[in-house]
């Protein structure tokens, strides 16, 4: 605002430092939605590491600040392949939830935690609560080979979703089954109320709720466009995105109220959407930078973290999850260091 305030102060046209003009302008600016250095969240920066592997990726976050993803690593034996395991990071430590492949995808309230894993009976997914995991199993009749289930979502009663047999699947106290609706192909978020969201066997995003499956549709209405859902908070907000254009443009979304939006860009034409908290504050990545989008305005995240004297952060490429303390998790680079990282942001006071 310094540079605007001289050049009100110096116009001609406004007399000597006329102020009231120019807190009147902050004020208009302000209300329209402006960004301001005084209006910005600044964030901490957490590089999680990895098992000794180049690579780790942060998937999910809880209100306690633990994070859950994957990481690789490096094997003791030469010969031996190295490994993508699930992992629970908290109070500085990462730990493997198995030594097996597999993704760590979400983590709810009470510290239950989902996502797939390979096991002796296949790729299944799986819950993760007080040290113990367990395999969720799968439904018979895949068409595409064994059976198999892939968990991506999870409320605070444990409510797991995700696929199995190339279909929306819900887990629930040892009952696994499908929506009952075959147009539902994936099912990627839930909320409190099990309102479930993701991905249409047509390619559109779905809401699933009072027992009614929703075709969210696209952005500019076309009934051959993509698009999917990946999140829903507690009033129903769903987030993800769609495909403009003929499919050539690619844009986050929030859909509230029976009503899709687009969530403009940062820069370039590629951008999801794939968090929100309960404030609605919403995360993802737009042309390989990770982004806030906040009281309607899209903010590089990159531009918000507080950098500390020899700090190796190279770029911040993806947010995939928010909590309702305003902590991201998702995946970054940094000097020296080959391969994604995954990463916590914690917003400074």
């Amino acid at each position: 605002m310094g540079k605007t305030r001289r050049i009100l102060i110096t116009h001609p046209n406004y007399g000597l430092l006329n102020f009231s003009r120019i807190w009147m302008f902050i004020w208009v600016c302000l209300q329209i939605g402006l960004v301001s250095a005084f209006s910005q969240t600044h964030y901490t920066l957490t590089d999680l590491g990895t098992f000794g592997g180049d690579h780790s990726i942060a998937y999910g976050i809880n209100n306690s600040g633990v994070v859950v993803g994957v990481s690789r690593a490096v094997p003791d034996e030469p010969s031996t392949i190295a490994a993508d395991f699930p992992f629970v990071y908290s109070n500085g430590v990462m730990t493997a939830i198995c030594t097996c492949f597999g993704w760590a995808t979400a983590i709810n309230t009470a510290g239950q935690i989902t996502g797939f894993a390979s096991f002796p009976t296949g790729q299944h997914a799986f819950l993760y609560e007080n040290g113990i995991l367990k395999d969720l199993g799968a439904l018979p009749g895949s068409m595409s080979g064994p059976p198999y289930s892939l968990a991506y979502g999870m409320n605070s009663a444990g409510v797991v979703v995700g696929q199995t047999r190339n279909e929306a699947m819900v887990y629930y106290q040892g009952i696994m089954a499908t929506l009952g609706r075959r147009a539902a192909l994936t099912a990627h978020g839930i909320n409190d109320s099990n309102d479930i969201v993701g991905t249409l066997q047509s390619e559109h995003a779905f809401l699933f709720h009072n027992n009614r499956l929703v075709d969210l549709g696209t952005l500019d209405g076309d009934k051959n466009g993509t698009s999917e859902a990946f999140a829903i908070n507690s009033s129903g907000q769903v987030v993800g995105y769609s495909y403009i254009a003929g499919n050539s443009i690619q844009r986050p979304f929030l859909y509230q109220n029976g009503v899709m939006t687009d969530l403009g860009a940062l820069s370039g034409a590629f951008g999801a959407a794939w968090g929100i908290n309960k404030a609605g504050d919403i995360v993802g990545e737009f042309d390989g930078s990770a982004f806030i989008y906040r009281n309607g305005v899209m903010m590089d995240l990159n531009d918000l973290v507080q950098v500390e004297p020899g700090s190796k952060l190279f770029h911040l490429f993806t947010a995939f999850s928010i909590n309702d303390l305003g902590q991201i998790v998702g995946r970054g680079a940094f000097e020296n260091e080959y391969g994604d990282r995954a990463f916590l942001l914690t917003p400074i006071p």
